[in-house]
């Protein structure tokens, strides 16, 4: 059993700089949508997907919108797998996703990454239940 991690694919990753220059405080409310996802697969080997959207909002307003997909090929041996394998893939997607965010995003939104919750247990728990 082992897992090949892929590089992310980022579907979306905007700023509205109009309101960031705003200079408003705070930024907005930060809102968060993590979905873990499973491919069909005839054999042990399991493409599996973490896709997060995230956003930050103020009075309606998009301040800040992304979508990334971290993708993955879990290979187990008749579809059981060790749960240590699924916390690696999670774990790197999340430093993979700060990564990105500090590269890329302005600083004054940049801050949203420590807001987001991850609960490892329930997306291994839902990732099981997929598979």
């Amino acid at each position: 059993m082992d897992i090949i991690l892929l590089e992310p694919n980022v579907i979306r990753f905007d700023s509205n700089i109009k309101e960031i220059q705003k200079r408003i405080q705070p930024i907005g409310v930060v809102n968060s949508f993590i979905e873990p996802m499973v491919y069909p697969s005839e054999n042990d080997n399991i493409p599996i997907i973490l896709r997060l959207r995230a956003n930050i909002t103020r009075d309606r307003v998009e301040v800040f919108g992304c979508l990334f997909e971290f993708r993955a090929i879990l290979i187990t041996q008749n579809k059981i797998f060790e749960s240590s394998l699924i916390s690696r893939f999670l774990n790197d997607s999340i430093q993979k996703l700060k990564d990105y965010v500090k590269e890329n995003a302005p600083i004054e939104i940049s801050h949203f990454i420590n807001e987001l919750s991850l609960d490892e247990d329930i997306l291994i728990k839902s990732f099981r239940d997929l598979i």
